[in-house]
């Protein structure tokens, strides 16, 4: 497959103004990104893991122009996107959406949805009886009546507003949608519904997709490949099915460590992570894992930064084990 995004050394930072130290005031900066290289080919479907301050929707807003980056490229069919002003960004919005963690918090309550369905539509070109068109054919793909248009958000389930909002992301008709966090603000059951949503779409509509999770178990489900994050950085990057049967990296193991089993009496070793995710203002010396990592080698691992290494085809891991 062609990659539809090309990532290259992408870096955030947000300036948290001054701060006293022996040495004097100094700038304080939180690297929310730092130099991520990875790409996103056309129909798949890329996981993108790890715990809260990763940088996970960070990326995501970067590459939907939502946020600016401090640095790097991200290359889109061939343009950097990063910038993009004017009418440019009217079509880049048509053919990247994103659906939101809390789908209460994505929809204006004073407002009936099928009038912010609606609006979209016109955002977008439509006239009423196209969108209208547009609307009732994505609602039966969600599984929705249109009657349910008529009703204020507040009237509305967790579950029917996050179909909803995935008929909102689906009216231009995209290529890419990122779905941040979209299953973890709603009860299991319905969560299952709206994975199995998520799989169809990929498959009948050609959807390449950037599923942003911190539940493995799902991301094992969905994704064709995952990415792990730590602080910002890449852990790790390989098919899906390759690092959950095989994972290189100490952190991956422990976040498939902590994992739910679903079949009884497997067997499987545990390796628990210990300590807190360290401040990303002060990033450690060296490998940034290196502070809770098992299997850490004093005086490497907490000096020097491990570079990215190919191990097998197609799966990637930033670790000094495999570099000596």
């Amino acid at each position: 497959m062609s990659a539809m995004f090309e990532v290259k050394n992408l870096s955030v930072q947000f300036p948290l103004g001054r701060m006293k130290t022996p040495e004097g005031r100094r700038k304080v900066v939180l690297k929310a990104v730092d130099r991520l290289t990875f790409d996103i080919r056309a129909g798949e479907c890329l996981g993108v893991v790890g715990e809260s301050g990763s940088g996970k929707s960070t990326i995501a807003r970067c590459m939907l122009n939502l946020l600016t980056p401090t640095g790097g490229e991200i290359v889109y069919d061939g343009k950097n996107i990063v910038g993009l002003t004017g009418p440019d960004i009217k079509k880049l919005r048509c053919e990247l959406q994103i659906v939101f963690q809390n789908p209460r918090s994505s929809f204006n309550p004073k407002m009936q949805v099928g009038r912010i369905l609606s609006n979209v539509a016109r955002f977008y070109g439509m006239d009423g009886d196209e969108a209208g068109k547009r609307i009732d054919e994505l609602s039966q793909l969600m599984g929705i009546g249109r009657d349910i248009t008529s009703h204020r958000s507040g009237e509305l389930s967790g579950g029917q507003l996050q179909r909803l909002a995935l008929v909102r992301a689906l009216i231009p008709s995209p290529r890419f949608l990122v779905a941040d966090e979209a299953l973890s603000a709603l009860d299991v059951s319905v969560q299952a519904q709206i994975l199995d949503l998520f799989s169809g779409l990929k498959a009948s509509l050609g959807l390449t997709m950037m599923f942003i999770s911190h539940d493995l178990t799902v991301t094992e489900y969905l994704c064709d490949r995952a990415m792990v994050l730590y602080l910002g950085r890449i852990m790790e990057i390989a098919d899906a099915d390759a690092l959950f049967a095989d994972p290189k990296h100490p952190y991956t193991r422990s976040l498939i460590a902590a994992k739910p089993e679903i079949e009884l009496g497997k067997d499987r070793k545990k390796t628990l992570l210990k300590g807190e995710v360290p401040d990303a203002v002060n990033i450690p010396a060296g490998c940034r894992f290196c502070t809770r990592c098992p299997d850490a080698i004093e005086g490497l691992c907490d000096t020097e930064e491990p570079e990215m290494a190919e191990i097998s085809p197609g799966h990637f891991t930033a670790c000094h084990i495999y570099n000596i």
